[in-house]
């Protein structure tokens, strides 16, 4: 699998999640998070915004700390 494969690392965390699910994707804080989980997470992420109203190609601004929930809303 090469970087060329991908248009974004979105579609990159998606395709780990369904290659390799409990390969650890991110460690924070003594933390750590399988692809399998950020894609769960992710995806609540998306749907709340969705319910909120937000559309795709809209601009969402993020503030927050370098930790796993920085990356489940960034995914």
């Amino acid at each position: 699998m090469t970087s060329s494969e991908f248009q974004t690392l979105a579609e990159m965390c998606i395709r780990q999640a369904q290659l390799r699910p409990d390969a650890v994707a991110f460690i924070a804080d003594n933390q750590q998070q399988t692809f399998a989980q950020l894609d769960l997470s992710s995806n609540q992420v998306a749907h709340g915004l969705t319910a909120a109203g937000v559309k795709s190609g809209s601009r969402v601004a993020i503030l927050g700390k370098d930790t796993i929930a920085h990356y489940e809303i960034l995914f």
